[in-house]
């Protein structure tokens, strides 16, 4: 037949979505105006939603609008009012990588990940929804933003908005996504599924999903969010420099977290049940024009003291980089706004536990030990002497060393004791520069063996150790010397060629220990006792409290810069630079 006959007999009238329960019809618009309707003629209208039709129409708002949620349709009323449908039958996850791919674009794949994969055939997920198999959002008039009909909804596009890695819109999504009861199961499950976008480290992500528990606290979503909110807030502080200027805390906000972490901790260094800080743990504090809920008095003090234990101002729950930071922030928000700067006292880092390198004092090689005793600790040696690498190929070795392991006795490389001897001594030719030192780099190595062989005294160790110390010596020690007749990397303990060279390595170094040619290096050092102090110049108190000051904001200060809501900024002028150049 005729082309055109051919096209018009292939218009559909009838579209059926029967997964979502939804049904489109081909009719006439209604009405005279047709124009903008995406066709003049014939529009597909929604059965289930009563006037809303397919729409074809365009603007970078509804871009916006639509990034990040591919599985959308952008309805349109008789009236000109826009909705955007998404289905929920759509199960989001993050893409697996592809096979073939570059280490650079694995790496930058797992740090800053934005591919999503959509599993329509997930019969649980599908089976927890309820009712509705569809989110209809309507669009408000400006284009800018969505209304949510339903919690579930608001958290379904939360979590789109997340996995596109479209920080500012789902920041602003978070106040929708609270509620006061409990979640059902298809709330819930989206919930979970927020555990995917843990993965992304861009300092924005952190900024996001700290906002998400800031509107979350004291309601029934926050235990479900499946993020530690220490982690986020340590790693928000350490790259706060970087996080965008619209997604960034205020003080207040970050004081709010961070006392609330504090109390939950504290709770649970005297061993009561974590539990969400209720209203009643704090009291209102003005700062400024603002109101901060601030840990009052809490029982927690009274059963520390009545078990004996710190009290939680003495516990130091936190970790030492969010008490610096909520020091930091107390006193600023707490300082009179028309103050001079003000010295804020840090608290000093723990000590950290378990073993140091340098604590270890180990004099074993000197102290007379048989050779009968050191052969006991092991079983047997094994060494095999590397072909002279330089450059390249010695980076290409070390490693691999490295990302087997080093062991004394030799490990999976055969570089263990008699390597780092006789690097040290300056027998083995091992350079990954011209300029290298192998004294240097065996000690850099020494440093890396498992903390179980440092931390056990020993002949093998401590003579090591003494090479280490003093440079000077290092030649002044026998030389090893394999002088069997079928060589091969293994040495059992009682072969002449392990005996000879440690009978002339224990004479050497008493010899040196008896004539003082031997230094020891120290094993017990001092703690740090003075506190860190910071300054807090006044231009950022005064910004703190929302007051103006006429002194800028030094630049290192700049990152406790935040935008306020409803505060317009003055009006700057910016002149262009001057061109220079020709041609």
């Amino acid at each position: 037949g005729g082309g055109a006959a051919g096209e018009a007999s292939l218009e559909a009238s009838l579209i059926e979505l029967p997964r979502l329960g939804l049904t489109f019809h081909a009719r006439g618009a209604r009405g005279a105006a047709e124009e903008g309707a995406g066709g003049r003629g014939l529009r597909l209208y929604c059965a289930q939603h009563e006037g809303f039709y397919l729409s074809h129409r365009s603007s970078p708002g509804i871009s916006e609008l639509l990034r990040g949620v591919p599985h959308s349709l952008l309805l349109e009323k008789d009236g000109g009012s826009l909705s955007l449908l998404v289905s929920a039958c759509a199960r989001p996850r993050r893409a697996v990588l592809a096979a073939g791919q570059s280490a650079a674009a694995q790496a930058l794949s797992r740090l800053f990940p934005c591919e999503v994969e959509l599993d329509n055939n997930d019969e649980h997920w599908v089976a927890s929804l309820g009712p509705t198999k569809a989110y209809l959002y309507p669009v408000h008039l400006s284009q800018s933003f969505l209304f949510f009909p339903s919690l579930a909804a608001a958290l379904y596009m939360l979590l789109l908005k997340l996995l596109a890695r479209r920080y500012e819109t789902a920041s602003e999504m978070a106040p929708q996504c609270v509620c006061d009861r409990p979640l059902s199961r298809e709330e819930a499950q989206i919930v979970a599924l927020f555990n995917e976008t843990r993965g992304d480290q861009h300092p924005d992500a952190h900024a996001c999903r700290l906002r998400i528990s800031l509107h979350a606290l004291h309601t029934p979503l926050y235990p479900e969010l499946p993020w530690d909110l220490a982690e986020e807030l340590i790693a928000y502080t350490r790259k706060l420099g970087h996080v965008s200027l619209l997604l960034r805390l205020s003080v207040y906000d970050e004081l709010v977290l961070l006392t609330h972490l504090s109390v939950t901790l504290n709770r649970q260094e005297v061993g009561l049940k974590p539990q969400a800080v209720q209203t009643r743990d704090t009291v209102p504090l003005m700062v400024g024009s603002v109101m901060v809920k601030m840990p009052k008095p809490d029982p927690v003090a009274e059963a520390a003291v009545a078990a004996g234990l710190p009290t939680p101002r003495d516990a130091r729950a936190l970790p030492n980089v969010l008490q610096s930071r909520l020091t930091l922030l107390t006193a600023a928000s707490t300082a009179r706004p028309d103050a001079d700067s003000i010295d804020v006292e840090l608290p000093c880092p723990a000590f950290g536990g378990g073993p140091h390198f340098d604590a270890v004092q180990d004099r074993t090689s000197i102290s007379g030990e048989g050779l009968g005793a050191l052969f006991g600790k092991f079983e047997a040696l094994s060494y095999s002497r590397p072909e002279n690498p330089v450059g390249r190929e010695a980076a290409s070795a070390l490693d691999r060393w490295l990302r087997n392991g080093l062991e004394l006795r030799g490990g999976r490389d055969q570089k263990g004791f008699l390597f780092l001897y006789e690097l040290m001594r300056g027998d083995v030719f091992f350079k990954l520069l011209s300029n290298d030192s192998g004294h240097t780099l065996g000690c850099f190595l020494l440093r890396l063996l498992p903390a179980s062989e440092w931390s056990s005294k020993g002949v093998l160790m401590s003579t090591l150790r003494v090479m280490a110390h003093n440079p000077q010596l290092a030649r002044h020690l026998p030389k090893f010397e394999d002088d069997r007749n079928v060589k091969v990397s293994v040495m059992f303990r009682g072969q002449d060629v392990l005996a000879k060279l440690f009978e002339k390595l224990t004479l050497v170094l008493k010899g040196l220990e008896a004539d003082g040619h031997i230094q020891w290096p120290l094993h017990s050092f001092p703690a740090l006792k003075l506190q860190p102090l910071v300054r807090l110049p006044a231009p950022l108190l005064a910004r703190v409290h929302g007051a103006d000051s006429a002194t800028p904001l030094p630049l290192p200060y700049r990152r406790w810069l935040w935008l306020s809501d409803g505060a317009p900024s003055a009006p700057r002028r910016l002149r262009p630079p001057p061109f220079r150049g020709g041609g």
